[in-house]
Order: structure tokens, then C-alpha cells, then sequence
């Protein structure tokens, strides 16, 4: 249980500093920030906690993906005043994000932190 707790802070600051930090991925309020940055934290944390059984690694990992990008396209599109950038950076910021917190969910659920 303390795994799931580390990876939702863990991947929620990430996600937080990654959005802040970078201009590709637009948002209005900090407050904005910081829930979505916590939405998608929580269900790529769950995501993790929940296939965290399955044998194969690359199937895991491929999971921990596709939930953290749906969870990104949630928030981008119900949450007010998220708006990505377009051209080539923020695709490549989700795609980068989402593997990014995919390997950070796979250290800490195999670490046992």
C-alpha cells in the first residue's frame, strides 16, 4: 500500500514540474496544475498497483502507457483551461511523459520503496 502512496506523490511531482516547467502543454490556474497533475498521478498509480501481477514485463510497461496517456487525454480535455500546444513538442512531451512515468511506476512497484 505505501508503494501505491510513493508512486502518486512520486509520479505527481514529476508530471507536475513536467507541465510547469515546459510550454507545450498550456493551463490557466496553478490549482489546474496541480489537479490534473495529481489526476493523472492517481490513475497511473492505480494503473501500476493494479497489473503489477502480470509475468511480462513489456506487457506491463505497455499498460502502464496506454493508462497514463488516457489519463492525460482525460484531463486535457474535461479539465478547464488545459490546452496542448500543437505541432511536434507536445506530442512528444505526452509520449515522453507517459513512458517516463511508466519506467518510474515499474522502479518503484519492483524496488518495493
Amino acid at each position: 500500500m505505501y508503494n501505491l502512496l510513493t508512486s502518486v506523490v512520486t509520479v505527481g511531482i514529476a508530471v507536475f514540474l513536467a507541465i510547469y516547467n515546459t510550454g507545450f502543454i498550456q493551463v490557466v490556474t496553478l490549482g489546474g496544475t496541480v489537479l490534473g497533475a495529481f489526476l493523472i498521478a492517481l490513475v497511473c498509480g492505480l494503473a501500476a498497483w493494479g497489473v503489477q501481477r502480470i509475468g511480462s514485463r513489456p506487457v506491463r510497461l505497455a499498460l502502464k502507457v496506454v493508462a497514463c496517456s488516457l489519463a492525460l487525454a482525460g484531463v486535457l480535455h474535461y479539465l478547464p483551461g488545459y490546452r496542448l500546444a500543437a505541432g511536434f513538442g507536445g506530442p512528444s512531451l505526452v509520449l515522453v511523459l507517459c513512458i517516463g512515468t511508466a519506467l518510474l511506476n515499474e522502479y518503484i512497484f519492483e524496488r518495493g520503496i
